[in-house]
């Protein structure tokens, strides 16, 4: 029967100094691809901090997650982006 295999949730620690965008992305492990993926701010509901995207990287290879944010609040911004992983497996 076909399903996931090797499931994991990745969270990698990410910064964007003040007025700067930034972009940054997180990378499935190998053989395994992106299902699904996002932000977790450290400064939730700043109205200067923009995340101004969240997708899967690899145009359909699912390779891992992007973030991008425009930081203007005057002060470093820490943030978490995420990715959960995992590998099909195949039908008999």
């Amino acid at each position: 029967m076909p399903g996931l295999s090797n499931y994991q949730a990745l969270v990698e620690a990410r910064s964007c100094a003040n007025n700067l965008h930034c972009q940054t992305s997180v990378n499935c492990p190998t053989g395994t691809v992106a299902l699904s993926g996002g932000y977790q701010s450290q400064a939730p509901g700043d109205a200067d901090i923009n995340y101004t995207a969240s997708f899967p990287i690899g145009f359909g290879t699912g390779q891992g997650w992007f973030v991008s944010v425009m930081n203007r609040s005057g002060r470093l911004l820490e943030f978490n982006i995420h990715v959960v992983c995992a590998a099909a497996v195949q039908a008999p």
